[in-house]
């Protein structure tokens, strides 16, 4: 213990667990801690909360959690103590962090905290397939960076409550009820829609109306409703968003590579009105005056003429 290793309690909050990490990290090269003793160092420095999660992985997993390596161990305290809303503000902070005054000295220390919590994050996802179908990019919203995702797998396009409650629109009711079903497969009602954002997309303005919903890694997620009504197009593989304006064509080039962070809850997969479910809807079957249940016969023959079909097809 002469290298002075951190104590965690479990309720110093994301910063304090990035510190925790990068202290036992540094304190496992300064020390030469083998690999297979890394759990058992870093659980021995546990106290309060934190002490009593490790103490119930124990009775969970028996002599076998100490097998676990760092890396599993840093996840599993990752996910118990770094709540998704909780990085969430860390990162709305961190695009909106100002100097205060003339104190640059605390905006630099602030900066360099919650910078590390979102660089530690990264390099947790960082294993994960990068691999997906939808376009990534930070774009300004409402004169504010927001982290942006294009996604086709979405009916509409929706908004951080967390990053909303920055910007002054008030929710509109949308007079029916919708249930928006997230990649983790939970389902959550909708009912309001924020109109009036301005996107600037490549230094143009568009409009675009977005529903606020719980989201997990991106600030808003823009789907098929604007893309339609905007006649934009998605190049999955090249990672590109084409828009036409006025007399040329906007092409933006997303990130390569996404971290995965698309992979943690955060894309909206489908998209279902209630409103069809909840009232009556007429079917055929419901008017025999006009539909009998037996034909007479077949309808007179008509001249046969050529019928020609069009669609557009997108390379």
């Amino acid at each position: 213990m002469k290298c002075q290793p951190l104590n965690f309690k479990g309720t110093e909050g994301v910063v304090g667990l990035t510190r925790w990490i990068e202290k036992m990290e540094s304190v496992f090269q300064i020390s030469g801690c083998g690999i297979e003793n890394q759990v058992k160092f870093a659980t021995f420095t546990l106290l309060d909360v934190a002490l009593t999660w490790w103490n119930s992985q124990i009775r969970s997993l028996g002599h076998d959690a100490y097998s676990m390596t760092w890396k599993v161990l840093k996840k599993k305290m990752t996910d118990k103590y770094c709540p998704q809303g909780e990085v969430k503000k860390l990162e709305i902070e961190l695009w909106n962090l100002k100097v205060k005054g003339n104190d640059v000295s605390a905006y630099t220390e602030r900066f360099q905290e919650v910078y590390a919590v979102g660089n530690a994050k990264r390099k947790g996802n960082a294993s994960r397939d990068p691999d997906s179908n939808v376009v990534t990019g930070t774009f300004i919203l409402n004169n504010r960076y927001a982290s942006i995702l294009f996604d086709i797998g979405a009916d509409r396009s929706f908004i951080s409550t967390a990053f909303s409650s920055l910007i002054d629109i008030i929710p509109t009711p949308l007079g029916n009820s919708y249930d928006v079903e997230l990649a983790d497969g939970k389902i959550v009602g909708v009912d309001t829609i924020m109109r009036g954002y301005i996107l600037n997309f490549l230094n143009r303005p568009f409009n675009i109306d977005l529903m606020p919903v719980e989201l997990g890694s991106f600030y808003v997620i823009i789907g098929m409703d604007w893309l339609r009504r905007c006649h934009a197009m998605i190049v999955c593989d090249e990672k590109l968003v084409r828009v036409p304006y006025g007399n040329e064509t906007l092409i933006f080039r997303g990130n390569q590579s996404n971290n995965g962070r698309e992979s943690r809850l955060t894309v909206i997969s489908r998209l279902k009105a209630q409103e069809y479910m909840e009232k009556d809807v007429p079917v055929v079957r419901e008017f025999p005056e006009i539909f009998p249940e037996d034909l007479s016969g077949l309808p007179p023959a008509r001249p046969v003429r050529p019928v020609e079909f069009q669609i557009d097809l997108i390379p």
